[in-house]
């Protein structure tokens, strides 16, 4: 029986079922249930190593022969997993489409970044020559770069950081996409610059009706774009939620942990989550989160708990804690902690 993924009841675009990726070392992904609904924008958040990119890119086939794949990722109906390499490199850069961390190691140093743009266009929709051209104009006015006509024959190197990730999302947009898999989109960018970007991704997926999966450690960046929120801890998603719900009231220690140690107005100083991700060659007994929480009781080491529903519709967590009066005292808690 297919998890409970929140997602809501139409079937969902994609969805990952038990879906595990595995290294010499250890897991790195260890059973991700979640759906991205048609047209829904969804965050994934989480401390770095958390598991959040790596399911991406198993998912589309970006990682090497090293990782051993297990579980179900499916697309519209398909699955991903079983599908033969040149059917999944159509559907990748086509109708799922992604935007990685860096756009000058996603660029081509020594090719115009127009004509980076057009081998997108000719892979996935046909066009050439001048229709291509054409397009490629248009998709760089559509993402706000100024002087389209000019600026497609420039190189990466001549282009700004904003200008090369809007390039970059020129180009995951020239496949007429219905899923756009932002990874961390403004990392290496000023702050202006990053509001500018994420404004923009946020009127593309409305003006476009595309799903957007919005992948970041920022909780106040996800909450303002998305409408759903997975956080993600060790390779599981610990807690999802609509926004509004996740973020009023966080039913995993480890979500509040994050919304704590967020910057917030008028507080004194951070409150920290003590300790680190677990290795994925080292994860302790039951609940990975167990040896950083402030909660934590000796059932905890027992077995790993499962994502169930707690409080209203659509929010899951995995926490023994997370429900009833257990999840109440947590929140009163964190409400109260020393700022």
């Amino acid at each position: 029986m297919a998890a409970d993924h929140g997602g809501g009841a139409a079937a969902p675009l994609l969805a990952f079922d038990g879906f595990r990726v595995g290294f010499p070392r250890g897991p790195a992904v260890r059973g991700i249930d979640l759906a991205v609904g048609r047209g829904e924008a969804l965050g994934i958040v989480g401390e770095s190593g958390s598991g959040k990119s790596v399911t991406w890119l198993a998912a589309l086939g970006l990682l090497g022969g090293s990782a051993r794949i297990s579980g179900r990722a499916t697309f519209d109906g398909q699955d991903l997993a079983a599908m033969a390499p040149d059917r999944l490199a159509r559907l990748r850069g086509g109708r799922i489409a992604m935007i990685f961390q860096d756009p000058m190691s996603a660029l081509n140093p020594v090719k115009r970044v127009g004509s980076q743009v057009a081998e997108v266009l000719k892979l996935h929709r046909g066009l050439a020559g001048r229709a291509a051209r054409a397009e490629t104009r248009r998709l760089f006015d559509q993402v706000g770069i100024p002087d389209a006509a000019r600026r497609t024959e420039l190189y990466p190197h001549e282009l700004s950081g904003g200008q090369n990730q809007r390039v970059a999302i020129a180009m995951a947009l020239a496949g007429h996409p219905d899923l756009l898999v932002a990874d961390e989109p403004t990392t290496a960018l000023d702050v202006t610059i990053q509001a500018q970007i994420l404004t923009l991704l946020d009127d593309l997926r409305r003006d476009l009706g595309m799903a957007l999966v919005l992948i970041s450690h920022d909780l106040s960046v996800v909450g303002e774009l998305c409408d759903r929120i997975a956080v993600c801890y060790a390779g599981r998603i610990v807690e999802t939620a609509p926004v509004a719900q996740l973020l009023r009231a966080p039913a995993h220690p480890y979500t509040q942990g994050l919304i704590g140690a967020a910057p917030r107005f008028g507080a004194r100083a951070l409150v920290p989550i003590p300790g680190q991700v677990p290795e994925p060659w080292n994860m302790p007994p039951g609940c990975a989160f167990a040896p950083r929480c402030l909660h934590a009781r000796a059932d905890c080491a027992a077995a790993e708990p499962p994502l169930v529903p707690v409080g209203d519709p659509g929010h899951l967590s995995a926490c023994l804690l997370s429900g009833g009066t257990g999840a109440a005292a947590l929140r009163e808690e964190t409400r109260h902690a020393p700022a």
